[in-house]
């Protein structure tokens, strides 16, 4: 009984830090796990915010793999091309999300074998192989060779990386 009083509190503080995003990545604070390909996937990172913070739109939608799916109320759209993204921007890059990226360091940057993420996985970035090419895994430039690409959107849901869950300046939708 004495031990799980303190086991409790640490999962309670351990929650804590990871929802408030001090969490760090194991690009930064390397382990086992980490990929040989994190540099590129923290120079990537960067480059994300930076046109997402400088709201350059058309370069964000050019950092995509197509088709991407995002939430919308609750659920999945797939969006086929740049076009049809740029169209739903906003919500794919509503102020929760916005406020994820703009508060993240690459020092929360984290892999695994899904791809690159930062904090709990608001987005996902991986390097992307072209259709029909083999990789070779043993190739000196296997780890830098593709670039980076997102893959996967969670920008509907819980706390994104210390940010509150429903912005005060976000318009519910009517019933």
């Amino acid at each position: 009984m004495k031990l799980i009083k303190p086991l409790l509190q640490m999962g309670v503080i351990l929650a804590a830090t990871s929802m408030f995003g001090q969490n760090v990545g194991n690009c930064t604070a390397k382990d086992s796990s980490t990929r040989p390909d994190c540099p590129g996937a923290i120079a990537f990172f960067e480059k994300l915010q930076a046109a997402v913070k400088a709201d350059k739109r058309s370069e964000v939608a050019a950092m995509i793999q197509y088709p991407i799916t995002i939430s919308v109320q609750g659920k999945q759209l797939e969006l086929p091309n740049q076009d049809a993204f740029l169209s739903h921007y906003d919500i794919a890059f509503n102020s929760l999300m916005l406020c994820a990226i703009g508060k993240a360091t690459a020092s929360q940057v984290w892999g695994n074998f899904i791809g690159f993420t930062f904090d709990s996985g608001e987005l996902w970035w991986e390097g992307i192989i072209p259709s029909g090419e083999t990789p070779d895994t043993s190739a000196k430039d296997y780890w830098t060779k593709y670039p980076f690409k997102i893959i996967a959107f969670n920008n509907e849901g819980g706390t994104m990386n210390g940010c509150p869950s429903k912005p005060p300046d976000e318009k519910k939708t009517p019933n």
